[in-house]
């Protein structure tokens, strides 16, 4: 597989994955904030969410 089929393969995948990182933050349980980073918490996909 070329690079750059890789590249956009792994790019398309964000929204599914970006799904299931929701599900797991949303099972958290916690009397404090909780902080999420990582290269597939894209800004397209989290500024949708904030107020």
């Amino acid at each position: 597989m070329r690079r750059g089929q890789m590249a956009a393969d792994t790019i398309a995948g964000f929204p599914a994955r970006f799904e299931g990182a929701l599900d797991d933050l949303r099972a958290l349980v916690s009397g404090r904030p909780i902080l999420a980073e990582g290269w597939g918490l894209r800004p397209e996909l989290v500024a949708p969410l904030l107020e």
